[in-house]
C-alpha cells in the first residue's frame, strides 16, 4: 500500500510539470535567466534523468544517479520532455499495478567533487521519497525562474508538502 501511494504521488507531481509544460514557449524553457546558470530545460531534464535512472536500476537492485545522459533534446525541446514525463509516468503505473512489496537497492551517488560514490542500501520506498523530496527543490527553482518570466506560477509550486500543511494550519489556527 505504502508504494502505491508513493509511487501516485510521484506521478502527481510529474503531471505538474507537464501541466508547466504545456504553457510555455520553447524559448521560454530555454532560456538561462540570471542570477540562475541553469534553464527550465536542464531542471527537468535532471529531474527525469533520476527517474530514468532509478527505473533502469531496479532490476539489478542497483541505482546509480551519477550515470546521466543529459539529454540536450531534453534541454531544449518541451515537447520532447513532456514525451519523456509521460513515458516515466507510464512506467510507474505499471509499477504501481504490478509492485506488491518494498525492493532492496543499492544506490551509487557521488558524496564530494573527487567522484567517490560510495553504495548505500535502499530501499525503493526510500527512492520514490528521494525522488519526491528532489522534485519540490527544483520545482522550487524553476517556480523562481518562471516569475521571472512573468509566468503565472499555481500556488504551492516549489513549496515541500510540509511547509504547506503547516502554513494550512497556520490559517486555521483560532
Amino acid at each position: 500500500m505504502q508504494i502505491s501511494k508513493l509511487i501516485k504521488a510521484n506521478i502527481h507531481s510529474l503531471e505538474v510539470a507537464e501541466k508547466i509544460l504545456l504553457k510555455i514557449t520553447d524559448a521560454q524553457y530555454q532560456v538561462v535567466i540570471e542570477p540562475f546558470s541553469a534553464s527550465l530545460g536542464k531542471h527537468f531534464r535532471h529531474i527525469t534523468d533520476h527517474y530514468r535512472l532509478l527505473l533502469a536500476g531496479l532490476p539489478q537492485a542497483l541505482v546509480e544517479y551519477d550515470e546521466r545522459e543529459r539529454l540536450k533534446a531534453e534541454e531544449d525541446e518541451r515537447l520532447v520532455m513532456i514525451m519523456r514525463l509521460r513515458s516515466i509516468c507510464n512506467q510507474l503505473s505499471h509499477m504501481a499495478q504490478n509492485c506488491q512489496n518494498d525492493q532492496s537497492v543499492l544506490v551509487c551517488l557521488a558524496v564530494n567533487e573527487d567522484g567517490d560514490a560510495p553504495s548505500v542500501p535502499s530501499t525503493l520506498s526510500r527512492e520514490l521519497v528521494f525522488l519526491q523530496s528532489h522534485n519540490v527543490h527544483h520545482y522550487a527553482i524553476i517556480s523562481a525562474i518562471l516569475k521571472l518570466q512573468n509566468i503565472e506560477v499555481e500556488s504551492g509550486f516549489g513549496t515541500a508538502p510540509s511547509t504547506l500543511k503547516y502554513e494550512y494550519r497556520q490559517q486555521c489556527a483560532p
